[in-house]
């Protein structure tokens, strides 16, 4: 599919996006947080703070690790390319 062909979004559309979370989101919210007296805004913190320390330990390990096995994803490409070059020069294109 190319990009395209992919219609663009309207004002109409980011509209009805607003409207629904407005309809149906806030209600829930408000019920949710009555049910559980309060609790759940606490689960919402929480997940807050799990994304923020999931994006603080990316930060610090992930990008530096990537960094580090950079060479080892080159490798493997380099070899799949020659495992590729050496099975197109052992079989002629005509016997296929």
């Amino acid at each position: 599919m190319d990009l395209r062909d992919v219609p663009e979004r309207s004002g109409r559309d980011t509209y009805m996006i607003v409207v629904l979370l407005l309809l149906v989101g806030v209600p829930c919210f408000v019920f949710f947080n009555i049910l559980t007296m309060g609790l759940f805004l606490y689960l919402i913190a929480a997940g807050i703070g799990v994304a923020a320390l999931a994006g603080v330990n990316y930060l610090l390990w992930g990008r530096s690790f990537t960094r580090e096995t950079a060479w080892e994803r080159e490798e493997a490409e380099m070899l799949s390319d020659d495992q590729t070059e050496t099975w197109s020069r052992q079989s002629p294109a005509g016997d296929r």
